[in-house]
């Protein structure tokens, strides 16, 4: 698993590198990768030049400069799709609602406990991969990796980044999967749910994605495709 840290605080920076690792071993968890950064422009000029997909990001809000909402703001614009927890001190409760614009996955306040990074990082596995059953047999895949949802008579097809899904359709439809979905998904088109952060253009009544399919946006739903772009 990736991580990234981003503080200016030595101390809470390495006082959540310690909770981590605790809760690695506690839960027997895969090998952890973390980065630590001091600035908010470390991390974007990283993503700028690498795309290194994090699977989560731990962000202190009073950043010096580019603070921890801003930051996270341009990060979703590049194309990040991994969760962001923000860290603050209880004063700054007043960064929540900002929180909402980049879909932020928790808060958490500081000094941060090894609880509430379990209980943090158990949120992290159900939100970072879309789980479905089909056939009797549970399947998962990462959210980052799925491009749209298609309908397909009563069944919902998967349609993904990088790799062909084994089984890649489930019982469902738009209206029902959409609720079940974090909010970097809209829909686009009566038939399909698109995943805002694999969008590079919209032109005309099409939006193009990063794999280079395009995808008819439906009238009713242009307005808030629109805004769900300019917003990310």
């Amino acid at each position: 698993m990736k991580i990234a840290i981003v503080e200016d605080e030595q101390y809470f920076a390495t006082h959540l590198t310690e909770l981590l690792q605790k809760w690695k071993e506690r839960e027997k968890a895969e090998q952890l990768q973390i980065a630590a950064f001091t600035a908010g422009e470390g991390i974007v000029e990283e993503y700028k030049a690498q795309g290194v997909d994090y699977d989560v990001i731990f962000m202190d809000i009073q950043l010096d400069q580019l603070d921890g909402v801003e930051t996270s703001r341009r990060l979703r614009r590049l194309g990040y799709g991994g969760a962001i927890v923000f860290t603050t001190n209880h004063r700054e409760y007043q960064y929540v609602r900002q929180g909402y614009d980049v879909d932020a996955l928790n808060y958490l306040a500081k000094p941060v406990q090894l609880k509430e990074i379990a209980a943090c990082m158990e949120r992290l596995k159900q939100n970072t991969l879309f789980r479905y059953t089909y056939n009797g047999v549970h399947w998962s895949v990462p959210h980052k990796e799925i491009l749209f949802f298609e309908s397909i008579r009563s069944y919902m097809k998967i349609h993904a980044l990088t790799r062909e899904i084994e089984a890649s359709l489930f019982k469902s439809n738009v209206q029902d999967l959409l609720q079940q979905l974090p909010k970097i998904y809209v829909q686009t088109h009566r038939s399909y749910i698109t995943n805002m952060i694999h969008v590079v253009k919209i032109q005309g009544s099409n939006l193009y994605l990063r794999n280079g399919d395009s995808i008819p946006i439906g009238k009713n739903y242009l307005d808030a495709v629109l805004t769900a772009f300019q917003e990310l």
